[in-house]
C-alpha cells in the first residue's frame, strides 16, 4: 500500500495517513495490514489493522515514529503490506459499518473544522499572528498549504512544526487537496 500524500512524522509522534489505493473486499476475503520491516528499522511503524470481508473504501493508516528525529515519507511511497486470508465460505454478514466506502480525510470533523478560526487551534499567539499576517484565518485555508509554502510564509521551521502538531491532534495535516469536501 502507498501513501496518497507526503507525511512528516514528528519525533516520537503519531500521524494519520491515507492509502492511494481503494479497496473492495469480496465476501470471502479478509486482510491484515502489516508494516514493512524496512521502514520499522528506520523508525516509522504502521499500526496493524484488519480489513473485514465486504469492506470497501480507502484505508486510513495510523503511523507512529519511534525515533527522536523527524521522518518524511513521500507521497506514493509504499508504506505497508497486506496479508490476505481466503475464507472457506463467504461470510453471511459482510462489513457494513460506519467506515464503509470511506473517503480520504476524517469523516465527521472535516466540515466543522474547515471554517474553524485558526486561533481556536492549540497554537501559540506568535504562530496565530504570523498565520493571520499571511492571510490565513481558518483551518480550511491552512490545511491546503504545503509544508514548504508554510515555511516560506512563516519563516521558521519551529512554527511549521507547531502547526503540524496542532493539525495532527484533530486528524488533519498540511497539503490536503483543495478539491476535498470540507
Amino acid at each position: 500500500m502507498r501513501l496518497d500524500h507526503e507525511l512528516v512524522l514528528p519525533p516520537r509522534g503519531f500521524v494519520l495517513g491515507w492509502t492511494l489505493e481503494r479497496f473492495w473486499m469480496p465476501h470471502d476475503l479478509a486482510a491484515t495490514v502489516h508494516d514493512k520491516s524496512s521502514w520499522t528499522r528506520d523508525g516509522p511503524a504502521v499500526q496493524n489493522t484488519f480489513i473485514d470481508p465486504g469492506w470497501h473504501g480507502r484505508l486510513r493508516l495510523e503511523i507512529s515514529n519511534n525515533v527522536q528525529e523527524e521522518f518524511v515519507i513521500a507521497a506514493g511511497e509504499p508504506i505497508a503490506q497486506l496479508v490476505f486470508e481466503l475464507l472457506d465460505i463467504p461470510t453471511e454478514q459482510p462489513y457494513d459499518g460506519r467506515y464503509q466506502n470511506q473517503e480520504r480525510g476524517p469523516q465527521f470533523i472535516r466540515l466543522l473544522l474547515a471554517r474553524k478560526p485558526i486561533d481556536e487551534l492549540e497554537l501559540s499567539v506568535r504562530t496565530v499572528n504570523c498565520l493571520k499576517n499571511a492571510g490565513i484565518t481558518t483551518v480550511g485555508e491552512l490545511v491546503v498549504k504545503t509544508e514548504s509554502e508554510l515555511r516560506r510564509l512563516l519563516g521558521y521551521k519551529r512554527l511549521v512544526n507547531e502547526v503540524q502538531e496542532a493539525l495532527a491532534t484533530v486528524g488533519l495535516h498540511l497539503g490536503m487537496p483543495r478539491d476535498e469536501k470540507h
